[in-house]
């Protein structure tokens, strides 16, 4: 009997010990699961932080380069580096979306998506509300494009941008991306790929013609935009607010003086200058360059005209400046300046000018301005008479409107998956 107790109490004891180690069994899998979970769970936080870092470096340096271009391609390289990502930024219409995807181990992944919109990302050497004509009849017209962006191999080159109509008299030649005019002081030439314009993007060579009457003579380096606003594109201010804008600028009226004007301020450092009135150039126009090279001088220059006319009349003068002609917006029709014949007078280009009531800006001379150039006065002409050579300099346009260079996130754009 004794030894039948011992037996049941040994059985007893051996199924509670069974019992307690099925336990301890299943609360060590509930453990083993509960740190796996908190390791996962880790691992996903810092694949979003990384992926969220991702975003904030790729905004961070469009920053510091003023744009969507060429120059943020190295910067965003140095992002993915440090934060572990894959950023891609896509142009939407007229936003931008930036995407930031972080992959750990094939264990965690985090992807965020945000859109922003750029102040002062303006593609093209040259932006026009007028209609301007190109007359370089007998010869060719040279031009070289912004790389605007990469798209595989090459890049989706931009050469003008207008919502009137661009005329060519003569032959216009794009002469794609040349180390002798970069587009930006850091552009990357070497290979592979190629630095070049995709082939859509480039218009080789066209003569002879206009836009409005064979459209397909132009390549997708010519864009047409009836709602182009290259006012609020480079500031972020509509038109309506242009005195804001002024207030980053210094503000002269010397119409007759034009050259000799700008020159001055320049010499004190000031990159932006505020013309109001008309501007003639004259023939010395490179006193602009003679004060650049002064000690303390800017060497580069935003130059706003104000409700004036344009004009030049001289030899080959190449200036690191941006011409912008603006016309105010009127509520009253009637109260809008116009171009006359007692403001075109006053200029050294007044013989050449045939309908002094239409030209806003009349060039007969070779003036390059490596900023290129923007008219934006709607419902006016801009002539730009003699041999022609523009380039599109990034760096310019960069150091020029450094105040309104500022991308914006979008509110409520915010995506991560």
């Amino acid at each position: 009997m004794k030894s039948q107790n011992g037996m049941a109490t040994l059985l007893i004891t051996t199924m509670l010990l069974v019992v307690s180690l099925l336990f301890s069994l299943a609360s060590y899998k509930n453990v083993f699961y509960q740190i796996k979970r908190t390791q996962n769970e880790v691992l996903a936080r810092q694949a979003h932080w990384l992926a969220e870092g991702g975003l904030e470096c790729g905004f961070a340096s469009i920053n510091s380069t003023g744009g969507v271009n060429a120059a943020l391609i190295p910067l965003i390289s140095e992002c993915e580096t440090k934060t572990d990502s894959d950023i891609n930024i896509n142009a939407l219409g007229t936003k931008y979306v930036m995407s930031s995807l972080v992959l750990i181990d094939n264990k965690a992944k985090a992807s965020i998506t945000k859109s922003f919109l750029l102040i002062s990302q303006s593609s093209g050497a040259f932006k026009s509300t007028s209609n301007v004509t190109f007359d370089v009849t007998g010869g060719n017209m040279d031009v070289y494009p912004d790389p605007n962006i990469k798209n595989g191999d090459g890049y989706d080159c931009v050469l003008a941008r207008f919502s009137g109509d661009v005329t060519v008299k003569g032959t216009l030649l794009n002469k794609g991306l040349d180390s002798t005019y970069p587009p930006y002081s850091d552009f990357d030439f070497s290979g592979p790929p190629t630095a070049e314009c995709n082939s859509k993007y480039k218009t080789v060579s066209v003569s002879n013609t206009s836009y409005s009457l064979t459209p397909a003579s132009f390549k997708k380096d010519f864009i047409k935009s009836a709602n182009l606003n290259p006012f609020k594109e480079l500031f972020g201010y509509p038109k309506e607010q242009w005195k804001e804008v002024k207030k980053e600028f210094v503000s002269i009226t010397q119409g007759e003086s034009c050259s000799e004007a700008i020159a001055s301020q320049i010499r004190e450092g000031e990159q932006r200058i505020w013309i109001n009135g008309s501007c003639d150039f004259k023939h010395n126009a490179s006193k602009i360059n003679t004060a650049m090279e002064a000690p303390g001088a800017a060497k580069s220059a935003l130059i706003l005209i104000q409700d004036g006319v344009v004009g030049f009349n001289g030899a080959a003068t190449s200036l690191n400046i941006i011409i912008y002609q603006f016309l105010t917006p009127k509520t009253a029709p009637d109260t809008a300046w116009k171009p006359s014949e007692i403001e075109w007078n006053t200029t050294t280009v007044a013989p050449h000018v045939t309908d002094k009531s239409k030209y806003v800006h009349y060039q007969y001379g070779a003036l390059h301005t490596k900023g290129g150039f923007v008219f934006d006065m709607p419902g006016y002409d801009a002539n730009i008479n003699g041999s022609v050579n523009f380039s599109f300099n990034g760096d310019i346009l960069k150091e020029v409107l450094t105040p309104f260079a500022k991308p914006r996130w979008i509110k409520g754009s915010w995506h991560d998956f």
